[in-house]
């Protein structure tokens, strides 16, 4: 079965007036395995998902899940990216199935190249039609008068009664200035980098719609490059044309330029604009695509958003540090990622996916590679797993992982963090407000009767969070985080150390809830490191 229809028929699963069966359903542990949906099983075992070892429940999320989640993941890691990194050449390099991924990719994001080509003609043609020009007064000295008499200056050159000698002067249009000179030079980097790249043999060849929007690049811009109107630029241009974006020539002219606009010399408001479009064009770094940098999207494959997901928890929690002004390092190159923040004189180390190992001595029987691993010195404060929508729904099994985490590391903080897991109280069905209700009612209140708590239970299940009382407030979780402290409370430990297993929710989108969830996850992990800072280092 052809892939598309593979597709469709999930599609028609979900739909209401098809088979009306809920997400929650169809990415059910044994859905495909029912008597029922055999053909569709065979279907999906004879399809290209089933070679490349997909499950069924990843490509029902694909297929079903909102792609503007992951646009905006995506988008929001790459923001925040940029924000970050020490110098236009430092990136991040995330570990995929399919190979390494540089953030940013521009051969992957080859759509940004396109949005800044065509902001450049809109700013090419507002400069163009309203072009900035000096206008020197150039002074001449002579027999000859040139322009306007400056008599006083004239006068005291003189040496008899009568001049001989004229200072005069001539104002003069000059359009060779350092904010013309970098129009020009935006084209020829376009023209450069585009060419380039279409003569680059990747290993992954550029798609017709890559290819032919490169294309379309060259052509338009070599149109510029040989009739730019004002030729005095473009001849002024040609010195700085072989230079690199980030060569301290082409900074100098664009800080000429930038503080021409400042004093308000300039007044055309389509140069503040090219000025905005050179730092975007800088940022893209297209000069640093070779014929191994992947040409594919990241996205494109449902198993890379489990890695996108995770480095855009490791950016949020970067950017969380910086706003709290706590933040002193940040590394994002393979094999050495992490960021650092001090507290109380302690500096904490977050590491990126850092192996441990037997031999290092923190690993106790196998190797383990956490997503995240917070350490103060030698110790090992807290590690954390994220895990995005392909495993999303073993819940379990990702529980038994970050347990044996723990145990192999010898710490006793492990916390999972999840896009849609655990669940709001907003989230939950009132069955299942009524069973989380009676069970924090059992804790708060052990010696009532078991049906005065279910009858208070009731009395909740149909309100909002917003509508609940303040002391529901209190017992209930807000925020989507759940705490799991070993040993239990009267409960005395045979063998382990007090230990704690957190699930947080940081779900990948914009709206105002999830913001306010990320936040308080941020908070928490943040809170659950320093608190197991040593006390002697703090001294």
């Amino acid at each position: 079965m052809f892939e598309k229809e593979l597709q469709q028929k999930i599609r028609w699963l979900n739909d209401p007036n098809g088979g009306n069966l809920p997400l929650k359903v169809l990415v059910g542990k044994f859905f495909i395995d029912q008597p029922q949906y055999l053909e569709l099983k065979n279907e999906f075992r004879m399809s290209e998902y089933h070679n490349r070892h997909w499950e069924w429940h990843q490509l029902v999320r694909m297929v079903l899940d909102p792609m503007k989640t992951s646009q905006y993941m995506y988008e929001r890691l790459l923001r925040l990216l940029l924000n970050h990194r020490r110098s236009y050449q430092d990136y991040f390099e995330l570990e995929t199935r399919e190979g390494i991924y540089p953030l940013p990719n521009p051969a992957a994001d080859l759509n940004k190249l396109e949005i800044l080509y065509q902001r450049y003609f809109d700013i090419y043609r507002g400069i163009k039609d309203g072009i900035h020009f000096d206008y020197p007064q150039n002074d001449h000295y002579g027999r000859t008068i040139k322009g306007k008499i400056n008599w006083d200056r004239t006068i005291r050159n003189s040496s008899t009664r009568f001049p001989m000698m004229f200072v005069s002067s001539i104002k003069q249009k000059e359009f060779e200035t350092p904010e013309n000179i970098l129009l020009v030079l935006a084209a020829e980097w376009m023209f450069r980098e585009s060419s380039r790249l279409l003569q680059t043999n990747f290993a992954e060849p550029l798609s017709d719609d890559q290819s032919q929007l490169l294309q379309s690049v060259v052509e338009r811009t070599k149109v510029i490059l040989e009739n730019f109107p004002f030729p005095t630029v473009l001849n002024s241009s040609k010195k700085f044309q072989n230079l690199s974006i980030v060569d301290p020539r082409i900074m100098e002219l664009e800080q000429k330029s930038r503080n021409r606009i400042r004093e308000g010399v300039i007044r055309n408001a389509s140069y503040p604009k090219l000025m905005e479009w050179i730092d975007d064009f800088r940022n893209l770094d297209i000069s640093r695509v070779t014929d191994a940098t992947p040409t594919r999207h990241i996205l494109d494959s449902i198993e890379n958003l489990d890695t996108v997901y995770e480095a855009w928890i490791f950016l949020e929690f970067v950017e969380f540090l910086h706003k709290k002004g706590v933040l002193i390092n940040l590394s994002l190159r393979k094999n050495n990622r992490f960021c650092q923040f001090e507290y109380n004189g302690v500096v904490v180390t977050l590491w990126y996916e850092k192996t441990f190992t037997e031999n290092e001595g923190h690993a106790w029987f196998l190797e383990h590679r956490p997503d995240f691993t917070a350490m103060a010195g030698d110790e090992i404060l807290a590690i954390f797993d994220a895990k995005n929508y392909s495993s999303g729904s073993d819940y379990a099994g990702s529980q038994n992982k970050m347990l044996a985490y723990m145990t192999n590391l010898d710490t006793n903080f492990g916390a999972l963090i999840y896009p849609i897991h655990p669940k709001n109280w907003d989230d939950l069905s009132n069955e299942e407000k009524l069973q989380h209700t009676i069970n924090f009612l059992k804790k708060k209140l052990p010696e009532e009767i078991p049906s005065i708590i279910r009858n208070m239970a009731m009395n909740v299940v149909s309100l909002s969070w917003n509508e609940l009382p303040q002391e529901y407030k209190e017992i209930l979780p807000p925020l989507s985080n759940l705490k799991f402290d070993y040993p239990h409370s009267g409960m005395k430990a045979r063998y382990h150390f007090e230990q704690t297993l957190c699930l947080l929710r940081m779900p990948p989108d914009e709206s105002p809830s999830s913001l306010r969830i990320k936040d308080g996850s941020l908070n928490l992990i943040y809170n659950e490191i320093v608190r197991r800072i040593p006390i002697e280092l703090t001294v």
